[in-house]
């Protein structure tokens, strides 16, 4: 079920997103020329660029998850309903 909730700031294509976009086109293209002609260094760069777009998807989920919860958006003030005050008096 899709999420129906507000977004608390636009979304945009970020630095991070090119990068992803850019790190997943790169593997495409090295894939398909590893089909072609395979070879340990194209393996190793496969390798590489898989570990690249990794981290990258995680900062991205970390961007995507601050446009709609509200841990980080909305300010809550926790109370404390303790009496520790009161029973060490």
């Amino acid at each position: 079920m899709p999420y129906k909730g507000k977004l608390y700031r636009p979304a945009a294509e970020t630095s991070i997103h090119l990068a992803f976009k850019n790190a997943l086109k790169d593997y495409f293209v090295l894939h398909e020329k590893l089909m072609v002609n395979q070879s340990a260094s194209k393996a190793k760069q496969l390798r590489k660029i898989l570990i690249r777009i990794q981290s990258l998807a995680q900062k991205r989920k970390s961007e995507l998850l601050d446009l709609y919860s509200n841990f980080r958006n909305v300010k809550v003030i926790k109370k404390c309903y303790s009496n520790y005050n009161e029973l060490n008096n």
